[in-house]
């Protein structure tokens, strides 16, 4: 019996031992390492369209079969971003849906590729490549080619809670963490887009005078931070930010989404999205 009992303290002593641990080898892990770890490849796919250009529809018929082919892709998720341009609003239509601050990205891009036109519809992917957004064979091989590219950054989002059931904002904060083995950028921009999963539009002027168009993933706001990697201890970046909601749209209507992009190369090195509610 004393051997038995002596055995079974041991036994106990060993079970404590592994629990502690266990215990204090996940409390020391960076929480946005835990939150934030990607389980698959990304595509950030970029178009830039307007309600008021005729050669549009048929690119944001490609965005909607990329995003509707998530769910049966295995490779890689594509993460969709449909900037509406606003230079086309004074030629029939005001497109509804357009900014002054998408057609400063296309044009950003536009410097980044060396060319000084910006056009629509525009595909940019991953930030990397841009092409004529309603070419779907194009738009496959690049996001094909996008997913073979291993994430070099976790990106997690956190919505503050409202205190309030008549919100009129999201406050909203993100946490960026370099993945193991991967080479740490100079300098990050994090975009952050409130993003509207679906609308349909009856455009009564323009070029597109008299149907009816579907969009997906619409940027309703977004914004671009830059910032500099400072990982002490494995600890993450924070960036905070704050964005109206959009009249009219519920909050199921709403995702956001965030893109992590090397300050230097332009090249998506993170990305993930959130529902609102």
């Amino acid at each position: 019996m004393g051997r038995f009992h002596h055995q079974k303290k041991l036994l106990l002593i060993l079970m404590f031992s592994i629990a502690a641990w266990i215990s204090l080898r996940f409390s020391t892990m960076p929480p946005a390492a835990a939150q934030a770890l990607p389980s698959r490849n990304f595509a950030v796919v970029e178009l830039f369209t307007s309600e008021g250009c005729s050669s549009c529809p048929p690119a944001d018929e490609v965005l909607a079969g990329l995003v509707s082919q998530n769910l049966s892709r295995s490779s890689g998720e594509v993460i969709a971003l449909g900037f509406h341009v606003d230079y086309w609003d004074r030629l029939g239509w005001k497109d509804p849906f357009s900014s002054a601050a998408a057609t400063r990205r296309q044009h950003a891009y536009a410097s980044q590729f060396g060319n000084d036109q910006v056009y629509t519809p525009q595909m940019v992917v991953n930030g990397a490549i841009g092409f004529v957004g309603s070419k779907k064979t194009l738009a496959e091989k690049a996001v094909e080619r996008a997913f073979t590219l291993a994430p070099h950054v976790a990106l997690a989002i956190e919505r503050e809670p409202s205190t309030s059931s008549s919100t009129k904002s999201l406050n909203v904060t993100t946490k960026l963490l370099p993945l193991p083995g991967q080479t740490v950028a100079e300098k990050y921009q994090v975009l952050l887009a409130l993003v509207q999963k679906s609308a349909t539009t009856n455009v009564k002027h323009g070029e597109n005078g008299g149907l009816q168009l579907r969009h997906v993933n619409i940027v309703r706001d977004f914004a671009v931070q830059e910032t500099k990697p400072s990982f002490v201890s494995n600890q993450s970046i924070r960036n905070s930010w704050k964005f109206p909601l959009p009249v009219g749209v519920s909050l199921q209507e709403l995702e956001l989404v965030a893109v992590a992009y090397d300050a230097e190369s332009h090249q998506a090195v993170g990305a993930t999205r959130q529902a609102v509610q």
